[in-house]
């Protein structure tokens, strides 16, 4: 799997944990949903998401694709497509994240494309609680 593939593949695992975005009724009782990205890191949602940072333009474009644009919290400049994401406040880019301000958001999910985000922030936000 590229990783190219993985991202599409971790935001569509996110996607179906948010699927409540999208106007579906929500199950009278949630049910967990555990998913495994390209690092091997397992992510445990046991509620749909309600707070997403997007540390990529193109997941904030897929995100918004899959009805989940009004859950995304903050994401980075160039995340300009749709329109609407341009309304949504940006915490940097790849090369210089604002990482207090992105700890502060409190997000359920942060979906990063790990190629054009730093190592090091990608580890330091898998052990946030």
């Amino acid at each position: 799997m590229t990783r190219r593939t993985s991202l599409a593949t971790l935001c569509l695992g996110v996607l179906t944990a948010i699927a409540t975005a999208t106007g579906a009724t929500p199950p009278a009782k949630p049910t967990a949903l555990s998913i495994v990205d390209d690092t091997g890191a397992r992510l445990v949602l046991k509620r749909p998401a309600q707070r997403i940072v997007s540390l990529t333009p193109g997941g904030t474009e897929m995100l918004f694709a899959a009805g989940a644009g009004s859950r995304i919290v903050a994401t980075v400049r160039g995340s300009d497509a749709p329109a609407a994401a341009k309304a949504i406040p940006t915490i940097g880019d790849a090369n210089a994240l604002d990482y207090e301000r992105l700890v502060a958001l409190k997000p359920d999910v942060v979906v990063v494309w790990e190629d054009l985000t730093n190592r090091l922030v990608v580890e330091s936000l898998r052990t946030v609680k």
